[in-house]
C-alpha cells in the first residue's frame, strides 16, 4: 500500500542509508573555441570525499557512524582537441589546388581524447597491521608492503584503517584518436572516411591488486582493469547529402 509502487525500491548507491556525505573539489577547465582550424579543451578536476560509514562490525551493531576517507581517485585529467590540417581546397594552404590533387592530400582532419585519472585507493580488510603498506615504487609482483598484514585472529574486532594515503590501486591513461578526410563530390553531397583508434597508445592499465592476506596473490595484480583493452581501430565511411 505504499505511494508509488510502480516506481519500485529506492536503492541507496553513493554512501548508506542513514549516512552523510561531504564533497570538496578544485576545478580547472580551459577552453579555445574552434579558429584557425583548431579547438582544444582541457579539463583538471582534484577532489576529496568523506562518508559516514560503520567502521567495523561493533559499530555496525551499535549503529555508530563515523566519517571515512572516500576511496574514490583524487585526481582527473582530460584533454580534448581538434586540428584541420591547413593543407587542401579552402584552407591556409593550397586553396586553390584540383579537386583530384585535394581528393589525395587536401582535406584532413585529426581529433583526439586524452584521458587520465590517479587510481583508487586500496581498501584493506580486518588485519593485523605490523608496519607502512607503501613502497615507493609498486610492481605486478609486489603493489604494497604486503609483510606490513598478517591475519587478524579470530573474534578479534577490526582496528586497522580502511585505506592508506599513497597506497592507490593503479591509475588509468588513454588515449582514443581519430583521423578524418573530408572529400566534397558535389555542392550538396561530400562523403567522410574516417579511422578511429582505441588506446591509440596501446597502454595496459593493470587490475586491482589481490587484498585477501591469506592468497598466495596478495599484494599481487596480474591481470588487466576490466574494460580495458589492447590498441583497436576501425575504419568507416560516411556520406552526407
Amino acid at each position: 500500500f505504499r505511494k508509488y509502487p510502480q516506481y519500485g525500491n529506492l536503492n541507496v548507491i553513493d554512501g548508506i542509508e542513514g549516512g552523510g556525505s561531504r564533497y570538496k573539489s578544485f576545478q580547472l577547465r580551459l577552453n579555445r573555441r574552434f579558429g584557425n582550424g583548431y579547438s582544444m579543451l582541457l579539463g583538471y578536476n582534484y577532489a576529496r570525499q568523506q562518508d559516514e560509514v560503520f567502521f567495523n562490525d561493533i559499530s555496525n551493531y551499535l549503529g555508530e557512524f563515523s566519517w571515512q576517507e572516500s576511496d574514490r581517485p583524487r585526481h582527473r585529467l582530460t584533454f580534448a582537441g581538434t586540428w584541420e590540417l591547413p593543407v587542401g581546397r579552402g584552407r591556409q594552404f593550397g586553396s586553390s589546388m584540383p579537386r583530384v590533387l585535394d581528393y589525395a592530400i587536401g582535406g584532413w582532419d585529426l581529433s583526439g581524447i586524452m584521458t587520465w585519472r590517479s587510481g583508487f585507493f586500496i581498501r584493506f580488510g580486518a588485519m593485523e597491521v605490523l608496519g607502512d603498506p607503501h613502497v615507493e615504487n609498486p610492481t605486478p609482483g609486489r603493489w604494497f608492503n604486503t609483510q606490513a598484514f598478517a591475519r587478524l585472529p579470530a573474534f578479534t574486532p577490526r582496528t586497522n584503517p580502511w585505506q592508506y594515503d599513497g597506497v592507490t590501486n593503479p591509475g588509468l591513461f588513454n588515449l582514443d584518436m581519430s583521423i578524418v578526410k573530408r572529400m566534397p563530390v558535389t555542392e550538396r553531397v561530400r562523403t567522410e572516411l574516417r579511422m578511429d583508434v582505441f588506446n591509440a597508445a596501446n597502454n595496459m592499465t593493470w587490475a586491482n591488486p589481490n587484498t585477501n592476506v591469506q592468497s598466495s596473490l596478495f599484494g599481487v595484480t596480474n591481470n588487466t582493469l576490466a574494460a580495458t583493452f589492447g590498441r583497436r581501430a576501425q575504419l568507416g565511411l560516411r556520406v552526407e547529402f
